[in-house]
């Protein structure tokens, strides 16, 4: 069983993910992988689309679609497997992807805050430690950090480079 986090908590999931050959729903929002993006596009189906990546699944393949993707669902089979990490930068810093990005797999507490910072909006947990420890607000407390990214930043100190982490509760209340 997994539970869905996002930067303020825990979450209710409105996507439901067609697998392998199941029929795409007429209403509501979906995942589907690559193989079916083009199918689910032309389908002139009433719901939002997304698309799940596996790790040897390229960006470029659904480049040209993304205007029309609300999500996408990048996989991390293996908390050692990072793929999905450049993955989730190409499709922000080089596609201009302004969708939900949705990170599922073997995730770990002490990899939240590197998905943050790559661009996920939301995390698909299935690590029951995982679950427990972001159910009670409790993460790596990983605040100094030195490379900028996509996450929510502030200059830290007289160094360029140096950067504190910002959480979303400083960001609302800013």
């Amino acid at each position: 069983m997994s539970t869905l986090f996002d930067q303020s908590g825990e979450r209710e999931d409105g996507w439901l993910r067609v697998e392998g050959e199941q029929p795409v729903p007429d209403t509501g929002n979906v995942i589907v992988s690559v193989d079916r993006i083009a199918e689910a596009l032309a389908s002139g189906r009433n719901g939002k689309i997304g698309v799940h990546l596996d790790p040897l699944d390229e960006v470029e393949g659904i480049a040209d679609s993304l205007n029309s993707i609300a999500l996408v669902s990048l996989d991390f089979p293996s908390f050692a497997n990072g793929t999905s990490y450049s993955k989730a930068r190409w499709l922000r810093e080089r596609h201009g992807f302004n969708g939900t990005l949705r990170a599922t797999g073997d995730i770990r507490i002490d990899q939240v805050l590197f998905f943050w910072r790559c661009g996920f909006d939301e995390l698909l947990v299935s690590h029951g430690p995982t679950i427990e420890a972001l159910q009670q607000d409790r993460s790596p407390a990983i605040l100094e950090l030195y490379q900028p990214a996509l996450g929510a930043e502030i200059v830290a100190g007289q160094r360029p480079w140096q950067r504190r982490w910002q959480s979303v509760d400083a960001q609302e209340g800013s």
